[in-house]
């Protein structure tokens, strides 16, 4: 998204866990700011909380809201391990947001006869992000994995316009009764 500094997204995600043979339906709402802050709140298509995730520079928060988890540390390829089983640097969300190339060691990315990436890949970790389908603010993303995928629909795109909420809502804090994992 060229020239996009900050914004809200929706996407509706089918996440398949190829391991044990499971496929769930989830909607995403993310907020973020370049260059590395985001909020992502996952939830069950009727509306019920699932989880919520904050990225702040090398920092990550996250709760898992059935399981009462909470994890708060430095953000890596292995941050989702915990929560999702999902071997993937939480940052590259970011890339898939503002549809850039991810510029890590080891990935490959191309890009369309528009000049917008289009496919960015991992070879080492057999891991491969396709964007598709851009129309507007639509856009189809995929993420392909020997052990899950991720069908992203994204449906809504709007700049953010509250900026009282920029430094509040980029960090965690531990809620009570919850536990926090390492």
């Amino acid at each position: 998204m060229e020239n996009v500094q900050q914004g809200q997204w929706e996407a509706r995600v089918l996440v398949k866990d190829k391991k044990a043979s499971k496929t769930y339906l989830v909607n995403i709402d993310f907020v973020s700011i370049r260059p590395d802050k985001l909020r992502m709140g996952i939830s069950l298509p009727i509306g019920t909380s699932l989880a919520a995730i904050a990225l702040n520079g090398k920092n990550l928060d996250y709760v898992v809201i059935r399981k009462k988890l909470y994890y708060s540390g430095p953000v890596n390829s292995s941050s989702f391990n915990k929560i999702l089983n999902i071997h993937l640097d939480p940052r590259f969300m970011l890339n898939i947001l503002y549809d850039e190339p991810i510029k890590s060691a080891g990935w490959i990315c191309e890009q369309d006869k528009n000049n917008f990436v289009s496919e960015c890949l991992k070879k080492s970790e057999n891991l491969k992000i396709t964007w598709a389908h851009r129309k507007a603010k639509e856009k189809n993303v995929s993420i392909e994995h020997p052990d899950f995928s991720l069908e992203m629909e994204f449906h809504k795109f709007s700049p953010l316009q509250d900026t009282a909420i920029k430094n509040k809502i980029f960090t965690i804090a531990m809620p009570d009764g919850f536990h926090k994992i390492n």
